[in-house]
Order: structure tokens, then sequence, then C-alpha cells
């Protein structure tokens, strides 16, 4: 007990000195005004929906594998709901010349994204038209020399439906294959 009685003034000249020091004129460096801070503006979001261009053979030799694309298409966007998305279907007729077309009128029916078309010569065809109005092409070919900067291709390769063949035909212990290909590019 002696000793807490002996511990008493200090602990009240620290508590002193504490309250004096809380009261003492603060002293700083010099003060620099700092920049407001640089905010990036985002990029102004068009009004009203985005419109993507579907570009598809609804006519001549493949209009009917046109027709269910385009059919998958508005099932897709029915199953999503409301979008900020208009599809714009366009008939390439299965031809360079309808795909370059229907992607110049679909360009001017305000288009900012191109899907489609099926065939490599029309996407090749589609790419120029695409690159003049700076508008990207996903198309649904399958031919790797047609993908460009700013031109993907979405189909299936014929090196991998091969390679997946044939590995399947390994795992059922297949040791001989057959196969019946077209003599062209794709069956090569």
């Amino acid at each position: 007990m002696a000793r807490s009685r002996d511990s008493l003034p200090w602990l009240a000249a620290v508590g002193l000195i504490l309250a004096l020091a809380g009261c003492a004129k603060e002293t700083t460096g010099p003060v620099y005004e700092q920049p407001p801070p640089v905010v990036a503006e985002p990029e102004p979001v068009p009004a009203g929906p985005v419109k993507i261009a579907l570009l598809l053979p609804l006519s001549g030799q493949a209009a009917s594998v046109g027709q269910d694309m385009l059919d998958a298409a508005q099932i897709a966007l029915f199953d999503v709901g409301p979008t900020d998305m208009t599809l714009l279907p366009r008939d390439t007729g299965g031809t360079p010349a309808g795909a370059t077309a229907a992607a110049e009128d679909a360009i001017a029916a305000g288009a900012e994204l191109i899907l489609g078309p099926l065939f490599s010569s029309s996407t090749a065809a589609v790419a120029t038209v695409a690159k003049e109005h700076g508008i990207k092409v996903v198309s649904f070919s399958n031919d790797t020399a047609v993908a460009s900067g700013d031109v993907w291709v979405l189909g299936f390769r014929p090196e991998e439906q091969v390679a997946r063949v044939i590995g399947f035909a390994r795992e059922q212990g297949l040791l001989r294959i057959g196969a019946l290909a077209p003599d062209d590019a794709y069956g090569r």
C-alpha cells in the first residue's frame, strides 16, 4: 500500500505533462496544396440498346442452317430476359457479295458488333467492310486463316474435331479408323 501512495505523485505528473502536451501549439512543416485526384472519365454509354448484327445465310443452299442459328439466337435472347441488346438479323445468301451487302446494311442501321457470317469466304469479305467502320466481327467460320485483329472465329477447327474423334475411338479400343471427307481444304 505504501508503494501505491509513492507512485501517485508520479502518475499525477505524467497526466499533467500529457494534458499540457495536448494544449501545445502544433508545429508542422510547410503546407503544400495537393492537386485534385485525376479521375478517368468513363466512356459514354450509348443511349438505347446495343445493336448487334447477325449475318446468316437465310436463303440459298445453307438457308436451313442459317434459320436454325437465327432461331437459337432469338431463343437465347428470350431466355436471358430483358437486355440492352437488339439483334439485327441480315441474310447473306451464303455468298461473299451477299455478306458484304448485309454487313453494310447492318452498319447503316447502327450495328456495333457483327456476329457471323457462317462461311470463311463471306467472313473475309465482311472483314474489309467492318474494318472501315471500326467494328469487330465474331465469325461462325472454322477457318482460322480469316481471323485477324478485329475478326475472331468461333467454329470448331477440323484439327480439333479429328483429335476428338480419334481420342474417343482410342478410348473405345478401336485400332483402325477410316474417314470419308470432302476433297477440299476442310477434308484435307
